[in-house]
């Protein structure tokens, strides 16, 4: 339990949600430090500027909350900028255009890692404790799809199975031929909220393939580009599915089996589970008429207790979510996707952002005032 009064930095977009979500659950009487990674990435000078942002604060106990870079178009041209500045200096903003995710990444990391360094080395020069709800190292752990999910299957963690790296949609048929695995995801290795995700099947007599997706091919003359939709659209056309493919690929695409999901009234669903110290709690039910279940694509919230198995599912999905949890010490917090099956649950995807559960509390607390009671137990 801490005992000298904390300080609260918080490493978010000021103007999101998530960051007021948070606030709102800290105590009255809290001191808190926002740093914005506009400010971030644009001080010239990163461990002066925060030397001078944290030398009030010396010999407290610090907190630290690294929340998402997203939705904010001037942090996202900053971020590319810090890997190719000439590249991105004339980028616009193209809202909701499905490109340069690698590149986002490798400026996310490349920020995270020296922001780590930074605030780690000022905690110890004025011996000041610092904590992470999550570090770093383990937010772009979890970032990285591709690897996570081999980590997670290294220690024996389910989850479904993994395809070699592909190129083209000829290799990809050819694999699942090989697999006898007739339907499959494609994602993209570093993204997020269903962006660059294609759920495909193939008939092994026919050839015919069919995608849903969340991205949409726009046509502009004779060039196409590629957007995330709100709306699940279906390809048939070889030509269009192996078009789009090659845009996943370009962001690092990786293949997983897809593990067909139970229903409820006629709709599917998976979980997302919130574990806080390894510990799963808050969770939410999300069904789905198609492949994708992330909310924001129009899917609705559902009771996995109304299904007739549901109770040991849950459980079942509990225990998996903690198991993927306990290999990874340094997450306060973690969001976990997770199927249910007849025989055992599968971690499809591990979120070191995935606390956004608006409206569901457990033991009486929403997803940040738990957050706030498990940093303060420190």
């Amino acid at each position: 339990m801490l005992t000298a009064k904390p300080l609260w930095i918080l490493i978010c977009n000021p103007e999101n949600r998530r960051q007021h979500l948070f606030q709102q659950a800290l105590p009255n009487d809290a001191d808190y430090l926002l740093l914005s990674y506009l400010e971030l990435l644009q001080t010239p000078h990163l461990p002066l500027f925060l030397s001078q942002r944290l030398r009030s604060f010396l010999g407290r106990p610090w907190l630290v909350k690294i929340d998402s870079a997203g939705e904010n178009f001037a942090v996202e041209k900053a971020l590319l900028q810090r890997i190719n500045p000439n590249q991105f200096a004339q980028l616009a903003n193209d809202k909701g255009r499905f490109h340069h995710v690698d590149k986002w990444f490798l400026g996310f990391k490349s920020l995270l890692t020296e922001v780590a360094h930074a605030i780690e080395q000022i905690a110890d020069d004025v011996n000041s404790r610092l904590q992470y709800l999550n570090s770093p190292r383990v937010i772009l752990a979890m970032a990285d799809k591709w690897e996570c999910q081999q980590y997670l299957r290294q220690h024996q963690v389910p989850t479904p199975l993994l395809f070699e790296p592909i190129n083209n949609l000829p290799e990809l048929v050819q694999q699942m031929r090989q697999r006898r695995c007739y339907q499959v995801f494609v994602k993209s290795r570093y993204g997020s909220s269903a962006s660059g995700v294609m759920a495909l099947r193939l008939n092994p007599k026919t050839g015919d393939l069919i995608a849903k997706t969340s991205l949409e091919r726009v046509v502009d003359g004779v060039h196409s580009h590629f957007y995330n939709s709100l709306k699940v659209k279906t390809y048939r056309e070889p030509e269009q599915i192996a078009e789009l493919l090659q845009q996943i690929v370009l962001q690092q695409a990786y293949v997983e089996a897809w593990v067909p999901k139970p229903q409820i009234n006629g709709r599917q669903f998976d979980l997302r589970i919130l574990l806080l110290n390894g510990k799963a709690g808050h969770y939410v039910t999300r069904t789905s008429l198609t492949p994708m279940t992330n909310l924001h694509l129009g899917n609705q919230r559902g009771d996995i207790l109304a299904h007739h198995d549901g109770e040991r599912m849950l459980q079942q999905a509990f225990a998996v979510a903690e198991q993927a949890a306990s290999i990874f010490p340094e997450a306060g917090c973690i969001g976990a996707d997770v199927i249910c099956g007849k025989s055992k649950a599968r971690v499809v995807e591990l979120n070191g952002f995935g606390d956004l559960l608006p409206h569901v509390s457990y033991q009486g607390l929403s997803s940040y005032q738990a957050q706030v009671k498990a940093m303060q137990c420190y």
